[in-house]
């Protein structure tokens, strides 16, 4: 006796799970179609049955790429594949990432140059600026006539208010004066301590009533009448400095 399966002849119509036992099969004998209810862990109607064509090829099938519609594929790398046609014509309209040019390729750049001031030695014209040192900078900045104007018409103080004071390098150019009621002791270090430049001059000012005295440690101070004395408060002298350790002291200066 042979199995009778549940069966329609709708075409198109498929059973529904509650149509079927879990593992019974039903057929639609207008498509040809076999069901079959399953679970995997839901309900499920699974059509059962060999594919009918592929590409329009049945029986034992075997597809070449052109069934596919892939007949211009192959398995050439990425790296090994062809420039287009296409591409290749686009890329022939490209400059390359690195080349060069003679100046005469790029319009006007040879006159533009032209009007251009050298870097070594420069001669220019009309009214050139540059940014202004502050006064008394003392660097390879380029001096303005605003910093030259500042430095030769001002002087920069150091107020010292004790009663001993040892020159630093900074007093180069600068007017120390000192100002306290006992006397002051001012000391010229030696070059080894501090390596004035030759030529350095030091403006002094007694501000205070304490007389001041200038000595050296290591150094000669040169004066009329070996006076090493400011002559009382509100007198000035010079320092300025002539040799590795010798200076010259001149002003209104007592003995």
């Amino acid at each position: 006796m042979g199995i009778k399966l549940k069966r329609s002849a709708v075409a198109g119509k498929a059973p529904q799970t509650a149509d079927l036992d879990l593992g019974e099969l039903a057929v639609n004998t207008y498509d040809g179609k076999l069901y079959l209810r399953k679970n995997d862990g839901a309900d499920t109607i699974l059509e059962v049955g060999p594919v009918r064509s592929v590409a329009g090829k049945t029986g034992a099938v075997t597809l070449a790429k052109a069934d596919v519609g892939l007949g211009e594929v192959d398995n050439t790398s990425d790296a090994a594949k062809p420039v287009s046609t296409a591409t290749q014509t686009a890329l022939n309209g490209k400059a390359n990432s690195s080349h060069s040019h003679v100046i005469a390729d790029v319009t006007s750049l040879q006159t533009a140059l032209d009007g251009k001031a050298p870097l070594a030695s420069p001669a220019l014209t009309g009214t050139p600026t540059a940014p202004s040192a502050a006064a008394y900078a003392d660097s390879t900045q380029i001096a303005t006539t605003a910093q030259v104007h500042d430095t030769v018409t001002t002087v920069p103080e150091n107020a010292q208010t004790g009663t001993s004071y040892t020159f630093v390098l900074a007093d180069a150019g600068k007017l120390v004066t000192l100002n306290n009621a006992a006397a002051i002791t001012l000391t010229i270090p030696a070059n080894a301590s501090v390596a004035f430049p030759t030529g350095t001059r030091i403006d002094l000012l007694q501000y205070g009533a304490g007389q001041v005295t200038v000595g050296g440690a290591g150094v000669t101070i040169r004066s009329s009448g070996s006076k090493l004395k400011l002559a009382g408060q509100y007198s000035g002298a010079t320092l300025w400095k002539k040799g590795t350790n010798e200076w010259v002291l001149i002003g209104d200066i007592a003995t």
